[in-house]
């Protein structure tokens, strides 16, 4: 038991530095009230490493007390949080040009056919170089058509011989 002591000692004294450094880290603050006060990119690094103290702390616990920490589910998650550091880390190095939005363009073929189709629906269903009046009488002759056929259909019908 004596030649455990300095190491029980040594792993006191480590985690009393852990949470200076912490209170350090987040000064009287709440997590997410220093989270908001960063920007996007370090409000992510802040996240991902605090869940990463947080699953190591787990993993050290287990390994203490003689469990297999492979076996639990804490060796996932920090392989998880590990995919996280790698993807800030490809975000850091990528070149700012890629990581800026990409202006919006103006397709003018999709705007003509718009302004098109709004002037067709303006214009009562005209179509680009008719009048209203000649998409009307347009409407009326296929209204029509369309009722001779209907009705032509009803009288081909079977005659009733009761």
């Amino acid at each position: 038991m004596a030649e455990i002591l300095p190491y029980l000692d040594h792993l006191e004294d480590n985690l009393d530095n852990l949470g200076e450094c912490l209170n350090a880290f987040l000064p009287n603050d709440s997590l997410g009230a220093t989270a908001k006060k960063l920007p996007l990119l370090d409000r992510a690094k802040l996240h991902v490493t605090v869940v990463y103290a947080i699953e190591s702390l787990i993993f050290s616990y287990l390994r203490l007390h003689n469990l297999s920490p492979h076996a639990h589910p804490v060796f996932k998650e920090l392989a998880r949080v590990k995919s996280y550091f790698d993807k800030i880390r490809d975000v850091e190095n990528a070149p700012a040009a890629a990581r800026k939005k990409p202006d919006a363009a103006l397709d003018k073929n999709a705007a003509e056919r718009r302004e098109a189709e709004a002037k067709v629906n303006s214009s009562g269903g005209a179509r680009a170089g008719e009048t209203p009046q000649q998409a009307k009488k347009k409407r009326k002759h296929s209204s029509i058509t369309d009722t001779d056929t209907r009705a032509g259909a009803g009288a081909a019908g079977p005659t009733g011989s009761d």
